[in-house]
């Protein structure tokens, strides 16, 4: 049966965590899961343990959570603190706010349509709730 298993360079599941097995569910690293219209993979271990939180609730109540996070990740690189939160695997505009040169800037990036998709600040320039609310807005 494995032959019927669903992947593309990861497990695809659906927003319940379900792979195309029946019973078999996924997440983390090793998944491609749907946002916004496309298959996305984020490597992240906070990705990996929301996703393992939505699944257990999924089995323990088929399709009662599905995962509808917007992408985050983080990295500290020495005294450096980069943060991205969104999907923005193209884009039309991006804005920058800040000033690069001393590390505390964002940059914001726009679709088509001049929504804000994603957006990657350093050295808490900017307050993640903050930034959650201007992309769901």
């Amino acid at each position: 049966r494995h032959q019927d298993l669903k992947t593309n360079k990861g497990y695809i599941v659906n927003e319940y965590g379900e792979t195309s097995l029946p019973d078999v569910y996924a997440a983390g690293d090793a998944t491609l899961w749907p946002f916004r219209g496309e298959l996305i993979q984020v490597e992240h271990w906070e990705n990996a343990f929301n996703q393992g939180k939505s699944i257990a609730q999924n089995i323990m109540s088929p399709r009662s959570n599905a995962y509808d996070v917007i992408p985050y990740f983080w990295s500290d690189q020495y005294d450096e603190n980069f943060e991205y939160l969104g999907h923005a695997k193209t884009w039309k505009d991006v804005k920058v706010e800040g000033e690069i040169a001393t590390g505390q800037f964002a940059a914001t990036y726009y679709d088509d349509h001049n929504q804000p998709i994603a957006v990657f600040w350093s050295n808490g320039y900017k307050k993640r709730d903050d930034v959650e609310a201007l992309l769901k807005s």
